[in-house]
């Protein structure tokens, strides 16, 4: 199971993925 630090970490850092790329 992941942990929810990470996961909320991770989803932060495709949200700012997506941001760059102009996808979102």
């Amino acid at each position: 199971m992941i942990p929810n630090a990470w996961h909320f970490s991770f989803h932060r850092w495709v949200s700012s993925c997506l941001r760059w790329h102009g996808l979102g």
